[in-house]
């Protein structure tokens, strides 16, 4: 019975109540949202529920249910309470006027951590920075140094209300020393080797490509072959970087053995023709390298001959090729040919351009002898009847000129 009437209590007080409430809310969702699964209501249909199960509970589990809720009420009141001051302290900082914030500055320097007066590159500067502005600036690579600190790889961050300075360190890596053999191989038989001693940073990687050919040993051409090994990479240890390094090697055939001579004689002979008629010749010997091709157009012209100049006709052979051995070099020769037709002319040879002297077909009246100077007995005698009767007749104008100015005088006295 005791349990009957605490029921019809919880029914009457409690519950019929709750479940009005829940028809208003109802209603309520459904006015503004068009239907009752939205809204309060949707959730407080679980608290008839939890009522009627509350009047099932004796009277320790009523004790423990009264504990939990009001330790769920203080967490209630202390978030409550928590709230209440953020929102007021909210409130009165919209209400106070912004600062206005200024523009920052930030900068980057690039020092040796040795000396940090030694900048290694331009101090980086980027100025127009406002407070909360995310900066990210990646740092140079210095030749010859690497960073001390790794995370400063990327200096980045977030600026605050003021200007920014940092400093980024370097330390210089040490170098070391390798080596570069090229090496000359005539008819398979090494001939020489060139030693180069380079330089690099410790952990720098050395490609074969960036070796320098040199094919040329002693004035001689090489075919290059090959070079050994693709990369290196330097090391710190003086004895172990010291014995790394490259070997190029280069080879050459001469086709007859290593005891072949490197140089070959050959000849150049300009034949000069007058007429039709060979009038002489003037060679010149030659040196070039056995196996190479020597072309006609290589060959320097000669036109002139004993101070006569002569005409280029042609060159025999377009092409030879050295070989060793005096005997074949000897053979072995360009013919020029050059003529010169003198139409007529003595057979002394005369200068360029000058004209043959004809013969003087007239006698001369008199020789004169080297003892005996000229005396001009030779000459025309009508030339000098002329001079004489010019002379004559300018006698006798100054005669005749003298004569009537001295009348002139006589009168006028």
């Amino acid at each position: 019975m005791i349990k009957r009437k605490k029921v019809d209590t919880l029914l009457l007080w409690v519950l019929v109540p709750l479940i009005v409430y829940n028809l208003f809310s109802s209603v309520s969702s459904y006015m503004v949202y068009g239907n009752i699964a939205e809204g309060y209501v949707s959730t407080q249909m679980i608290y008839p529920l939890l009522y009627l199960l509350m009047a099932c509970l004796d009277e320790k589990e009523k004790k423990l249910l009264k504990r939990l809720c009001v330790g769920w009420v203080g967490a209630i009141a202390i978030i409550g309470v928590v709230q209440f001051v953020l929102a007021l302290k909210l409130y009165f900082v919209q209400k106070t006027p912004p600062v206005e914030d200024k523009n920052h500055t930030l900068t980057i320097r690039y020092v040796d951590e040795a000396d940090l007066s030694h900048e290694l590159a331009t101090t980086y500067s980027q100025t127009n920075l406002k407070r909360d502005d995310v900066y990210n600036v990646k740092s140079p690579t210095i030749p010859g140094y690497e960073l001390s600190d790794e995370t400063q790889a990327m200096i980045k961050g977030v600026m605050p209300g003021e200007d920014v300075l940092v400093v980024v360190k370097y330390r210089q890596i040490p170098s070391v020393t390798y080596t570069v053999q090229h090496e000359y191989y005539t008819d398979g038989s090494l001939t020489g080797t060139y030693k180069e001693v380079k330089s690099g940073m410790v952990g720098e990687k050395i490609s074969k490509d960036s070796i320098e050919l040199r094919p040329t040993y002693q004035e001689v051409t090489y075919t290059y072959k090959s070079t050994s090994p693709d990369e290196i990479t330097l090391v710190a240890d003086q004895a172990r970087s010291n014995s790394q390094g490259f070997v190029v090697k280069y080879e050459r055939t001469t086709g007859t053995g290593p005891d072949e001579p490197i140089s070959a004689a050959y000849t150049v002979r300009h034949e000069y023709y007058t007429d039709g008629s060979l009038t002489g010749t003037y060679e010149e010997v030659r040196n070039g390298m056995v196996g190479e091709k020597i072309s006609k157009d290589s060959i320097e012209l000669r036109p002139t001959y004993q101070e006569v100049t002569y005409t280029y006709k042609s060159t025999s052979p377009d092409e030879i090729t050295l070989v060793a051995g005096q005997t074949d070099s000897d053979s072995q020769e360009f013919v020029l040919t050059y003529e010169r037709t003198t139409r007529g002319e003595s057979d002394e040879p005369t200068e360029p351009g000058t004209k043959p002297t004809e013969p003087n077909t007239k006698p001369s009246k008199s020789t004169p002898t080297d003892d005996v100077p000229a005396t001009g007995d030779d000459a025309d005698l009508t030339l000098w009847l002329a001079l004489m009767g010019g002379s004559g007749i300018g006698i006798i104008v100054v005669l005749a000129m003298f004569k009537m100015r001295h009348k002139g005088k006589r009168r006028k006295r």
